[in-house]
């Protein structure tokens, strides 16, 4: 069984392509989906997220994946994975994946996504679209460090997960 993580910033099209994926009859997980949450850096207390729009929230908390669930539901699948999300913690679980790829693409391009769409939340506030554009270098750059492939995310998400399949040599 191959498991390939798909990674990058809100607005680069994880969820839009886990749903492609599951259209194309993919075993297909969004992160987003009860696997991580806003967590305290120091604490590890789930945060308030009534407290989203407070000055500090986004100095104070992070998106945490829940690394025991994760764990648990990859080894509960018997076919190929792909799993869609990022979280601060990722680093703790990129060496169960086989292949990581990194979706990239413009703060322009990004920040009119989040705009746009209407499956998440996440981006309409202007405090975190100013989370996203603080540190969306330092974590593409991170992912790239850690051997992900980069996919251009501006192409259309048909031609994006053509890609992704081509390069997880399914």
């Amino acid at each position: 069984m191959k498991k390939s993580y798909i990674t990058g910033v809100s607005g680069t099209g994880k969820s839009t392509l886990a749903e492609e994926f599951g259209k194309r009859g993919f075993n297909a997980i969004d992160l987003d989906d009860g696997f991580c949450a806003w967590r305290n850096i120091k604490t590890n207390k789930e945060a308030n997220i009534k407290d989203k729009t407070k000055p500090g929230f986004y100095d104070e908390n992070d998106w945490y994946c829940d690394l025991k669930r994760l764990h648990d539901f990859i080894d509960r699948q018997k076919e190929t994975i792909f799993v869609f999300g990022a979280s601060a913690n990722q680093d703790r679980f990129l060496s169960v994946f086989d292949k990581i790829f990194l979706l990239k693409c413009s703060p322009e391009t990004f920040s009119k996504r989040m705009d746009l769409r209407t499956n998440h939340r996440y981006g309409k506030l202007p405090a975190e679209r100013e989370n996203e554009l603080r540190w969306f270098e330092e974590f593409n750059n991170h992912v790239i460090e850690k051997g992900a492939s980069i996919i251009d995310a501006e192409n259309p998400v048909t031609q994006v997960a053509d890609e992704i399949l081509a390069e997880s040599e399914i």
